[in-house]
Formats: structure tokens, C-alpha cells, sequence
């Protein structure tokens, strides 16, 4: 039931046909001569984080509003994945997961799962008595 969640979502993006126009864009534009210089370099990363960016903005709009909160816990926690915090973070986590894939466990404690916080991922548990 749960993974039917996911490719219920993932259905609904495909039918938005956004993928087949940008493939359809690509196709009829000239080919680009390569360019070795490092602005060129920044423009191809500033490229690709601008169309990650749509990318995850769209499917975050679909998440929302095609799934009920319960269903996008069901997600998380099919996966593993924390469940508490509000509605935007669980939204954000279960985006994320969709497009990167689920985080792992924590490989100093090896029980908790990390979550990403300030440029890093960081274990959701104690690592020692002294943190606790």
C-alpha cells in the first residue's frame, strides 16, 4: 500500500508531460559547441541546480497536493525515515528521499537516522552518555 504512494506521485508528475517537453527542447536546439573555461564549468553547475531546484519544487507541490500527511509519514516510515517535526520539514524529508534517496543509518551509532542540519548530516540519536 505505502509504495503505491510513491508511484501514485510519481504517475502524477509524468502526467504533467514536463520531462517529454524538455527532452522534445533539448532535441531541437543546435548542439553547443564545448567550451573548456571554468565560467563555462559554472555555468553548467548553475545550470543543474537551477533545473534540481524546479525539479524539486514541482514534485514538492505534487506531494502536496496529491498525498494526505498520513500518507507522507506511511512514506517516511516505510523508508525508515524520522517522522516527527512539522509539515514542512516531513514534506521537505520526503522529497528528498524521492529524489537522493533515504538517508542511512548513522554509522557512528548505528541506530538512529541522520537528518541534514546547517551544511552537514548529523545523527538523530546520543552518541555517548555525556550528550544524553
Amino acid at each position: 500500500k505505502k509504495t503505491n504512494l510513491t508511484e501514485r506521485l510519481l504517475n502524477a508528475l509524468a502526467d504533467g508531460g514536463t520531462k517529454e517537453a524538455e527532452q522534445e527542447e533539448e532535441d531541437t536546439q543546435p548542439a553547443k559547441k564545448a567550451k573548456t573555461s571554468n565560467k563555462t564549468d559554472e555555468e553548467k553547475y548553475n545550470k543543474m541546480l537551477a533545473e534540481e531546484s524546479k525539479s524539486f519544487w514541482k514534485l514538492k507541490d505534487e506531494l502536496v497536493k496529491n498525498c494526505s500527511m498520513n500518507e507522507i509519514k506511511a512514506m517516511l516510515e516505510e523508508h525508515e525515515q524520522g517522522t516527527t517535526g512539522g509539515k514542512d520539514k516531513l514534506i521537505d524529508a520526503c522529497v528528498d528521499g524521492m529524489m537522493y534517496g533515504a538517508l542511512d543509518k548513522c554509522p557512528e551509532c548505528g541506530h538512529h537516522s541522520l537528518y541534514y542540519r546547517d551544511g552537514e548530516f548529523r545523527c538523530g540519536g546520543h552518541l555517548n552518555e555525556w550528550s544524553r
